[in-house]
């Protein structure tokens, strides 16, 4: 069933299988209605142990045992399919999040903080668990009480209006601290974040820390983050552990006031010392679920941030894709004319007065490093949002039968751990067409042989050997549109000059785009467009 998230803070979209849902709570709520049964017995037994025979009170003993295996061995069972339960969903979650990355537009997700998106895959996991408590123990738990205090009742109503008396007390600290414990949360999954990136970074950039000796700047940024996670996650738990404390204080205090007013109904022979001992026994069953409740409760109040997010995410809706818009019915590939490139913070990068591609051939774009010749390729190929392109009386245009036709070598480029035809193909199926065509390509580029296991922690490939890959990754797709920025990146001279002449080649079956200062490529190219002044011309 699709969760409402409007009903509660405390809801997460997240799908469950209703069926399992009713049975894990009616096979706990059998469980716990066996479990009943014991103070009955155990009032029975002492209330005739003078009447039963020393044999038979074996047999007694015997039987409660035997009765008690059978209810834990149940009890266990119960637990135990929770916990697959539990564990399933989790898994589910998980598949949602990532499912949900690889729907969500590229502009949009450039723009999110990939650290609170790790934590959504694993720190926030235990979020889930609690939902799922709240949507089956609250339940069961609730009718337990409900039960209990029938039974109460019966027994003795004054002792069980002691007890029920005592009950709101249970709850005192999540009502006194809900709002504290809510805002403690957010800034702590906040902090959370932010310790996380600092995490990263020590991690994962150990070697240039170490080469710039430059560790006392990351320990104190380190410390000074982590320093105010834990100080408020420290804060968050005084509160939590005052709420959990209530519960506790109650537990104690109440069945030694019902045992002392008990005790006088013993003596006054209202009831019997098994009855006593029953009832005690009875209250005990309905503390613990009440306990559980305030606990749960406290629990979700201290999580109510992690929620949000959960719930954010997931329901997450893609800004306005317009990047569709961009393609259109025209002869052309590609035509642009009177538009300007901005960059995220809408600055001027450079304006574009006419850039029309008509037919196959190598265009290259040169500039200086940080002119926007990356932005204008990220524009053609989704990366960046449409929003950054400026139209002055002009359009940027590409051909409507392109849109599925343009291939991107985008840095940083991705390999993962698996054999190099797997990083080349991406694919679990291979056409024996496809095979073939890597296969020539791996063997033009000298590049490693298609069963060679690549590892990216620590990595077996050197950055020109990785560079190979991509290259060969992006022609593989065969697309009419191929974009390339600084192909030959990490290449030695030989590759270079191989690449050279297989663009050559490639040239006559597609359009390239090419970002690169190496003049080698100048030779073979078909125009030449150059970033100067705030301005992309032909040279």
């Amino acid at each position: 069933m699709k969760i409402n998230t409007k009903n509660s803070k405390f809801d997460l979209p997240i799908k469950l299988k209703r069926s399992y849902v009713i049975f894990l709570c009616a096979f706990s709520l059998i469980v716990y209605l066996i479990s009943l049964v014991f103070p009955y017995i155990f009032r029975y037994v002492l209330d005739n142990v003078g009447k039963i025979k020393t044999e038979k009170l074996y047999l007694y003993i015997i039987g409660i045992i035997l009765f008690a295996s059978f209810s834990h061995g149940l009890s266990y069972l119960c637990d135990y399919l929770n916990q697959i339960f539990c564990n399933k969903t989790v898994l589910n979650y998980q598949k949602e999040i990532v499912k949900k990355i690889s729907k969500i537009n590229t502009p949009d997700y450039e723009g999110m903080n990939k650290a609170k998106i790790l934590n959504l895959l694993n720190y926030d996991v235990a979020v889930v668990y609690t939902y799922l408590s709240l949507k089956i123990e609250l339940v069961v738990d609730s009718i337990k009480i409900f039960v209990v205090s029938l039974i109460l009742l019966k027994i003795n109503y004054i002792l069980a209006g002691i007890t029920f008396v005592l009950v709101p007390i249970y709850y005192l600290g999540n009502y006194l601290n809900k709002n504290k414990m809510e805002k403690l949360a957010n800034e702590e999954v906040l902090l959370g974040d932010k310790s996380f990136e600092q995490a990263q970074d020590v991690v994962l950039k150990k070697t240039s820390i170490e080469l710039f000796k430059a560790w006392k700047l990351f320990f104190k940024k380190y410390n000074y983050i982590s320093e105010e996670f834990w100080k408020v996650r420290g804060t968050k738990h005084k509160f939590l552990i005052l709420n959990m404390e209530f519960p506790k204080f109650i537990s104690t205090l109440s069945p030694f006031i019902v045992l002392i007013l008990g005790a006088s109904f013993v003596h006054r022979g209202i009831f019997t010392i098994g009855t006593l001992i029953m009832f005690l026994q009875y209250a005990q069953m309905i503390y613990t679920p009440i306990t559980s409740i305030a606990n749960l409760k406290a629990n979700a109040n201290s999580s109510v941030a992690s929620f949000e997010r959960i719930r954010n995410f997931l329901n997450y809706e893609n800004e306005e894709n317009n990047y569709s818009k961009l393609f259109v019915k025209q002869e052309n590939p590609i035509e642009v004319k009177n538009v300007e490139i901005t960059n995220a913070n809408d600055e001027l990068l450079f304006k574009i007065e006419d850039f029309t591609i008509s037919k196959n051939g190598l265009y290259i774009l040169k500039g200086d490093n940080g002119t926007g010749k990356t932005t204008l390729l990220n524009l053609l190929a989704g990366v960046y949002s449409v929003n950054q392109i400026k139209e002055k009386c002009g359009y940027f245009r590409i051909a409507e039968n392109q849109k599925e036709e343009i291939s991107y070598l985008y840095n940083p480029a991705m390999l993962f751990n698996g054999s190099v035809r797997e990083n080349i193909i991406l694919s679990e199926t291979e056409s024996e067409e496809e095979l073939s065509k890597m296969r020539n390509l791996l063997k033009r580029f000298n590049a490693k042989d298609e069963n060679y296991e690549v590892k990216t922690n620590s990595a077996n490939l050197s950055l020109g050997e990785s560079q190979k890959l991509f290259l060969i990754r992006t022609f593989m797709q065969g697309k009419n549109i191929v974009l390339l920025d600084e192909p030959s990146a990490n290449l030695d001279v030989d590759s270079k000059v191989i690449l050279r002449d297989f663009l050559k080649e490639e040239k006559e079956n597609s359009i390239i785009i090419l970002i690169a200062h190496d003049l080698l490529y100048e030779e073979i190219s078909d125009e030449i467009y150059v970033v100067m002044d705030k301005k992309l011309v032909k040279k």
